[in-house]
């Protein structure tokens, strides 16, 4: 992570929080389809691991440059929970998805006279409903949906003479509508792919996803891909303008 200042590692290190680990697009394909008008679930552990560039900040006109790599966030990561739950029945269906991360570093600036202690944790919530509107051999899902944001940050200043310390937060909710589809390569192995678009609280935000996913049983499929996010928001006094790209990997059980 490459910081110039104190106001640039606070920015560096919000955005790493904010996009280390979000929500995967709703699951990938599932062949073992329920009897008709019967529910079947799944919930889906999984992790996205991204590199982020872009700007953050309170300078609407500029915000301070950003770009975070994947060691960085591993090495200032302290808890972390992601899971996702979707519902299918016939044609309907939906999907929860909750994440939670808390980032913390301590570093030193002017020769080692000051330290920098900083603390932040994110929460995303996502809830959309899907329905197929195409059956045949590659299935089509139209997705409609919300997501929340919720950031809160510290960052205390400790020097020769005396502690300064600072809080804050942040939230907003874009909604979405976006579209996925899956094929059957074999009886194991599918091909997925997803994207959204939305708006509301951010001024746009984008996202893609392909990946494959593997039965190992009636009941467990493993799922691997790539990821891309793209959320552009801003308000009075404050700017997140990030992009991240990167794997993600999940552990789908279906009941």
């Amino acid at each position: 992570m490459r910081i110039a200042s104190t106001s640039s590692a606070v920015a560096a290190l919000s955005a790493a929080v904010a996009l280390v680990l979000l929500p995967v697009a709703p699951a990938a394909a599932q062949s073992n389809a329920p009897p008709p008008g019967t529910w079947q679930f799944q919930v889906t552990p999984y992790l996205w691991a991204a590199g982020i560039s872009g700007r953050i900040g309170l300078d609407l006109k500029s915000g301070v440059p950003v770009e975070v790599t994947l060691s960085d966030m591993l090495l200032d990561l302290q808890m972390a929970g992601m899971v996702e739950f979707e519902g299918h029945k016939d044609r309907w269906g939906f999907v929860f998805d909750g994440m939670y991360v808390n980032l913390g570093k301590t570093t030193s600036l002017e020769n080692d006279e000051v330290e920098v202690k900083f603390d932040m944790t994110q929460q995303i919530y996502e809830f959309a409903g899907a329905y197929r509107v195409s059956e045949g051999k590659v299935p089509v899902d139209l997705i409609l949906g919300a997501r929340g944001y919720f950031l809160s940050d510290g960052l205390k200043l400790t020097g020769p003479n005396d502690a300064v310390s600072a809080s804050g937060s942040k939230s907003w909710v874009d909604g979405y509508v976006g579209a996925r589809v899956r094929a059957q390569l074999s009886e194991r192995w599918f091909v997925a792919g997803y994207a959204d678009v939305g708006a509301g609280g951010s001024n746009l935000s984008w996202q893609a996803l392909a990946g494959v996913s593997y039965n190992f049983s009636k009941t467990v499929s493993g799922m691997l891909g790539y990821r891309y996010l793209s959320i552009d928001y801003e308000t009075k006094g404050f700017l997140y303008d990030v992009a991240m790209g990167g794997p993600y990997l999940g552990l789908g059980i279906r009941f």
